[in-house]
């Protein structure tokens, strides 16, 4: 007796997914919503080496954020100053961002808008007839 598993390869779960989303729309906005995560999503579950890289990108972040906030805490304690958070997006351009607890605001912002940006480009999955401009919100 055989207790081998008869496990379907992954493009033909993505394929029979992507198949009951080409149902037709009831709510246009919110169809548009699902159809475009879920062929990021698709994408990203057909490739674990970019699941790997994108969480080890996301510690490797939170763990910086985590260190600079607390060096920025030891060193506004005593001093009442802050450090610089070294985000050059232009809406954390002032220097009123360099101090405490803002620059550790800033300094989150910086990790997490580079790591969506890693996000998205790496499954690739949108279809070209659901692509569309990404916007950018910072």
């Amino acid at each position: 007796m055989s207790t081998a598993l008869n496990i379907a390869p992954p493009q033909q779960f993505v394929d029979d997914v992507r198949a009951l989303l080409a149902a037709p729309q009831r709510t246009p906005g919110l169809d548009d919503y699902l159809r475009a995560w879920s062929d990021w999503w698709l994408g990203l579950v057909t490739k674990p080496e970019l699941q790997i890289a994108l969480a080890q990108s996301a510690i490797a972040a939170g763990v910086d954020t985590w260190r600079f906030a607390a060096a920025a805490t030891a060193q506004a304690l005593p001093h009442g100053d802050g450090a610089m958070h070294g985000n050059a997006d232009t809406p954390f351009a002032s220097n009123a961002w360099n101090l405490w607890p803002f620059s550790i605001y800033a300094r989150g912002h910086s990790h997490l808008k580079k790591w969506s940006k890693q996000a998205l480009a790496a499954a690739g999955g949108m279809s070209a007839e659901r692509s569309c401009p990404r916007m950018d919100l910072a």
